[in-house]
């Protein structure tokens, strides 16, 4: 388990489930024949990849962050759950590109506000 302190654990709850819901999402009606194991090992692995989120944003390596998840997604490869496994990365990948499109619009609205329009 990835840990983090104060705000960021906060920030990281948010993101997690930010992954969670668009896993759902991906999933369209079929989440609804998810099995309930399925469901809950997807709903920890979201919560992990919202404090992988946090750490990559601060810059921090997240090779081990990686391999943890990466082993609790091992259990559903095993139990023939491969759709569930491919949707979760999938889906983790359009919440981080969201938050790489969020940082990248609040830089340059910082680098405007700094250096006068000139960026």
């Amino acid at each position: 388990m990835i840990n983090l302190e104060g705000s960021l654990e906060g920030l990281a709850k948010n993101l997690g489930g930010k992954v969670l819901n668009q896993v759902k999402d991906d999933f369209g009606d079929a989440w609804d024949g998810v099995k309930d194991e399925v469901k809950e090992i997807l709903a920890e692995v979201a919560e992990d990849a919202g404090r992988l989120a946090v750490k990559r944003m601060q810059g921090d390596d997240t090779s081990e962050e990686e391999k943890h998840i990466h082993a609790q997604l091992l259990n559903l490869k095993v139990a023939g759950e491969i759709v569930a496994v491919r949707t979760f990365w999938e889906s983790f990948g359009k919440v981080m590109g969201i938050i790489g499109t969020s940082l990248g619009t609040i830089a340059g609205a910082a680098l405007k506000a700094l250096f006068g329009g000139i960026v």
